[in-house]
């Protein structure tokens, strides 16, 4: 990266003042070969919580996100139609999951 210089703190974002914060990825519904695949790499992703002093907060998007039923996907309630966008609610319910108290 154009400008980028090599340092050997592991998170140089604190030393810049920047205070991290993660967010969960829900599970989209398999649908076809493209979101198979998303929902192999978010499994693979998700159950592994970023310990301190990594991140600061956590934004569980998909709780957020999720059906009441427990089964993965989209709450249809936030579906844009597709089984994988959330539509105008689906954002509403994630900028609503965020604390802005974690966001400093």
């Amino acid at each position: 990266m154009a400008g980028a210089e090599h340092t050997s703190d592991p998170m140089p974002f604190r030393s810049a003042g920047l205070e991290p914060v993660t967010v969960t990825v829900y599970l989209a519904e398999p649908t076809g070969p493209a979101t198979y695949h998303a929902q192999a790499l978010t499994t693979s992703v998700s159950p592994f919580p970023v310990p301190a002093p990594y991140t600061d907060a956590v934004i569980e998007l998909d709780r957020a996100l999720a059906r009441a039923s427990g089964v993965d996907g989209l709450d249809p309630a936030f579906d844009s139609g597709d089984q994988l966008h959330a539509n105008d609610a689906g954002c509403q319910a994630m900028a609503d999951a965020v604390d802005l108290a974690d966001l400093g």
